[in-house]
């Protein structure tokens, strides 16, 4: 017998947990912070996220040889700035959900956020751009006003409208933007380590087969996300004290970019599997899927698409700064869900890291 394949609908079974809200503060509640910025007092630790843009390069704590936090201080010695008109202007049209003009906005606000606070504030601009484009997808396919960072209703809505043979095809490019928008891999954020352990649990598994060779069953711990909750939690926001390019992101490892897909793709309508591959890059989670109309099937592989799970390994893991290249050794381990590959993994490669 050659590998399994357990392929699993939306509707099939998912890891354990329920989905619950937990994104990063909404553009709101953010615009509405910015318009009091001049009558706020400094804060000593800025983890603030997404339209807060402003606010946060202006608050973060003071880092040795910080060019931009320096400037910021010499320009407003209290610790705090007011926005550009701009840029003010965007994030009173993003609460309101006009999105279009708050991209505007925030482009016309570009110049003055990079005087400001050199190429931080011009990869702020960029990145809050992207999340305003995403917004404004979500909005226009679900009629729901999106005012921040996506909710999982939101999310689940937006890929349930591709849940068709005509709109499908749109889901491969609508999860690489919203993953771009809001999400990076911890192994790009300087100081964190690139791997995450979203919960410790055992999962107990049966016997089973990998390129032919048997493989007895047993329990192994797993650490994958168990709900949205977990991949969307603003406790990883990463925030401006990682540059402006990663203002309103959440840090997540492969995991937690196989869950995303597991969750939106198969709201998509995609039979989905996971896949744990090892090699020189180290063990690595994706997701095969298969579309149920034409039968094709591409590999998600930290927020992309491959054609084949030796190109998802190779090529996904090069994604992550400082990780080797290289090809995976073949023993690719599947399951129906993400904890049942891992378990698979940790029996049949028990050196693997």
């Amino acid at each position: 017998m050659g590998r399994e394949h357990a392929w699993r609908t939306a509707e099939g079974p998912h890891p354990t947990g329920s989905g619950a809200r937990g994104a990063p503060a909404d553009f709101g509640s953010n615009s509405e912070q910015a318009d009091r910025l001049a009558r706020r007092p400094a804060r000593s630790n800025a983890t603030a996220v997404g339209m807060d843009a402003v606010d946060a390069l202006a608050q973060r704590p003071a880092i040795a040889a910080d060019p931009v936090a320096d400037l910021v201080r010499r320009d407003h010695p209290e610790g705090v700035g007011t926005a550009p008109d701009t840029l003010r202007a965007a994030m009173s049209e993003a609460r309101a959900g006009r999105l279009g003009p708050a991209r505007d906005g925030v482009e016309n606000g570009r110049a003055a956020m990079t005087a400001r606070w050199g190429a931080d504030g011009d990869a702020a601009a960029t990145t809050i751009s992207r999340q305003l484009d995403v917004n404004r997808q979500i909005q226009d396919a679900t009629h729901r006003v999106v005012q921040g960072s996506p909710s999982e209703q939101d999310l689940t809505e937006w890929f349930r409208t591709m849940n068709n043979r005509q709109a499908r095809g749109n889901a491969e490019q609508s999860f690489r933007d919203y993953t771009a928008a809001y999400h990076v891999h911890t192994g790009n954020v300087s100081g964190r380590p690139d791997d995450i352990s979203y919960s410790r649990r055992n999962q107990t598994v049966g016997a089973f087969q990998v390129d032919g060779e048997d493989v007895a069953g047993g329990s192994r711990p797993v650490t994958g996300p168990t709900s949205m909750a977990q991949v969307l939690d603003p406790a990883r926001g990463t925030g401006a004290s990682h540059g402006g390019s990663h203002l309103g992101q959440v840090a997540n490892d492969c995991q937690g970019y196989a869950f995303l897909s597991d969750r939106l793709m198969g709201a998509a309508g995609y039979r989905v599997e996971h896949v744990v591959g090892n090699g020189a890059a180290g063990t690595h989670a994706m997701t095969r899927l298969e579309d149920p109309d034409s039968h094709r099937t591409r590999v998600q592989s930290n927020g992309d698409f491959y054609n084949s799970v030796d190109e998802g390994y190779s090529r996904g893991t090069a994604t992550v700064a400082g990780r080797a290249v290289g090809q995976a050794d073949h023993r690719f381990v599947t399951g129906a869900t993400m904890d049942e590959a891992e378990a698979r993994n940790a029996l049949a490669n028990p050196n693997a890291r």
